[in-house]
């Protein structure tokens, strides 16, 4: 992982999963690379939303099986929601 995204992890655990290979990078700011993905099979993949239309190439991955978690927590105005 990139130094930047390392940085921008703060619990210990996902730091030591980041550590241990278990947690890859796979794209930043809007670019995701999908062959990287499939390649990997992960239980899950975590985006953040933008939009429905931001959120179409995503499809490929739910179709492959592979859940698609949408964060919109950018949107909140308070740390409650």
């Amino acid at each position: 992982a990139s130094d930047v995204y390392k940085r921008q992890v703060y619990d210990s655990a996902v730091r030591q999963r980041i550590a241990e290979g278990k947690v890859q990078e796979v794209g930043a700011g809007g670019s995701l690379n999908m062959e990287t993905v499939l390649a990997l099979q992960p239980d899950l993949v975590m985006v953040s939303g933008m939009g429905t239309d931001y959120l179409r190439p995503y499809r490929v991955l739910e179709e492959s099986g592979i859940p698609v978690v949408v964060n919109v927590e950018w949107t909140d105005q308070t740390a409650l929601g």
